[in-house]
Formats: C-alpha cells, structure tokens, sequence
C-alpha cells in the first residue's frame, strides 16, 4: 500500500477515535482537542493522564503512552493505535499488515477505494506533539546531592528568623555559599533536584536580607526553572498516594506545608504554571490540584495560569486564606484553616 493510501486510511480511523476506543473497551475522557486515559497498551498501567490521543488539525489522530513510550515500537500513527491495541489483545506482537487489514475493516473502505481518494488527499507528514519536557535532563554540570550539602554553610538564620525550623531547611538542603568563584556566592542557595533527588540540576539563590543593590533571586546559570517543579523529588510518591498536587508559588510555601505535615506540595517558581510543569502534574498521577497561590496580584494572575492549563484534566480547588501568602502563615494556622478544606486529599 503506497504512502498516500495509509494517509487517507489513517486519517479515516481518526475520525472515528472514540467509536475504536469504544470497540477496545477503552474509558476515557475527551477534552476538546484531546483524549486521554489510562495506557491501553501496556501491562500494569494506572495513570488516567498517561495516555493522550491529539485531535487538533496539525496532529489529528496522534497518540503518545507518556510513561512507556508505546507509540516508539508501534509508530504514533492511528493505524499504529491499532497494532497496539490488537497486540495488548492478543497478548503477542501483532503485524503491521494485520492493523491494516483490521483498519480496512474498521472504516468499511478497500484498497481500491484508498487509491481513489488518495488522489486528492493531500499528503502532510504526521508529527508527534512536542514533549514539553524532551529537553529536560541530567546535565553534565549536575552535582550529587552529598556534594551539594557539604558545599553549603548552615545554618540559615534569615529563615530561621522568619520562623522556619532548622530541621526543614536541612530536610531542603538549604545552605549558603561562602566560595567566591561561584556564581552563588554570598546568597542562600535553595537546590533543585531531578526526580530521583540524586542529582542538583539547578538552584535558585536568595539574598541574606532584605535590602540588596542586586537580585533578590537568581537562578543557576542554564538552569530553565520551567522545567521542574521545586520539591517534586519529595513530593511524588505523596502525590500518588493522594490523588492530590498542591500548587504554591514559592519555596518558603513548600516549606512552611511541609512544617505542617503536608508532603504533597510544590512549587512553581513564580506565579505562572509553564507548558512544562503543566506536563509533569499530568503525569504525576494526580486527579486534584489544590492551588494556594499568594493573595495578590500575582497569584489572582498564577490561578488564571494554572486554570487554563489544568482545568480540563483535574479537579480544582482553590483554598481561602488571608495571609498574603503561605509562607507567612503558622503551622497552627495552617492546620485551623487549610487542613480543613483538604479533608481526603492531603
């Protein structure tokens, strides 16, 4: 079957998505451009968000297994779909030729008909949407966490005088940098590590007071903050055990939940959710995002961010509190006001 031939029979099943999805006994959800659910392709998948289907124009009938990677050994393609789901059928590797028979079948269309319509069906290349996240890994520049710890003064008496615990700060690994050929000199450095919480990938540091010519903060040179979410190396297995994320904009906010008893926060580095972070929660096997933004202009801005980014695939909650933000509230305040309102998710 000629390339052009696949194109129109490809763009057929994807116009039929959910009437295969339904064939297979797929649940899933539909969401405007997008359908996602669990991996019907792989043994022992459990994340509803792992799995997406594009419906837009420009990747119409595109899948992608965001866990295992499924679409690399059956192609991304809906015919592709179709050799998957066939396989996890049949329990073995199916072959190409047999997803294009059951295709063939499944849209009531031959290969002569193909040949006639593939004369005006004009031919695009099908490309896999973008991973927000493909660029994101170890760099040669990582450091080990031990490293990194034995590198850092402590302790931090700027947060300890704003009401942080010492044992926090060194659950964090917050320290300051006194080496004068580092970039970090002179600041409180807050580590960011990758998933595994082996490796520092990057850092933010903090002046020591309040008053500085510079910078309040800075981040480590190349280090792309939208790429990560601070504490997600703590957080993930709390967050999967939930159901829940909890969104704050700062570090300190991250902290002063954590003081509380609450393992399931973190942050986002400002008061914007980028494509990114967006990612990772949809992969982090959460259902609920709890956002606690700061109570300004800012944070109204980051709920914004974060609803229109999230608000098809998650349940939101949005807290009240009147703090200007988490960082300035007590552990005891936290536990009167915001536990409340958490019940089942924390």
């Amino acid at each position: 079957m000629k390339k052009e031939e696949l194109a129109v029979l490809s763009h057929k099943v994807a116009l039929r998505m959910e009437d295969l999805l339904d064939l297979f006994g797929v649940e899933y959800f539909r969401q405007y451009d997008r359908i996602t659910c669990v991996c019907p392709i792989h043994e022992g998948a459990d994340n509803p968000q792992a799995f997406t289907v594009t419906m837009e124009d420009k990747y119409f009938g595109c899948w992608r297994c965001w866990t295992h990677g499924c679409e690399e050994k059956f192609l991304h393609t809906p015919i592709g779909l179709i050799r998957g789901l066939l396989s996890s059928r049949k329990g073995k590797e199916v072959s190409f030729q047999e997803a294009v028979n059951f295709s063939l079948e499944f849209v009531s269309s031959s290969v002569e008909d193909l040949a006639k319509e593939s004369h005006d069906f004009k031919v695009e290349k099908v490309t896999t949407p973008s991973d927000p996240l493909k660029n994101r890994h170890i760099p040669d520049s990582a450091i080990a966490r031990k490293t990194v710890r034995n590198s850092l003064a402590r302790p931090v008496k700027y947060y300890l005088n704003r009401g942080y615990s010492e044992d926090t700060l060194d659950k964090f690994d917050v320290g300051i940098c006194n080496d004068p050929s580092k970039q970090m000199n002179g600041r409180i450095v807050v580590p960011v590590y990758d998933d595994n919480h082996e490796y520092m990938v990057g850092c933010v540091g903090r002046t020591q007071n309040e008053i500085s010519n510079g910078f309040k903060w800075v981040n480590s040179k190349n280090f792309n903050s939208g790429l990560y979410l601070y504490g997600y190396w703590l957080a993930k297995d709390k967050i999967r055990e939930t159901k829940t994320v909890i969104l704050v904009e700062g570090q300190g906010d991250v902290w002063r939940l954590y003081e509380a008893g609450i393992g399931n926060a973190v942050g986002m580095f400002g008061s914007s959710l980028s494509d990114g972070q967006a990612r990772i929660l949809e992969t982090s096997g959460a259902f609920n995002v709890v956002v606690l933004t700061d109570n300004d202009d800012a944070g109204a801005k980051a709920k914004q961010s974060v609803g229109k980014k999230c608000e098809r695939l998650f349940h939101l909650v949005f807290p009240e509190f009147s703090k200007e933000d988490i960082g300035e509230m007590s552990v005891d305040e936290i536990e009167t006001i915001i536990k409340p309102q958490l019940t089942g998710m924390i």
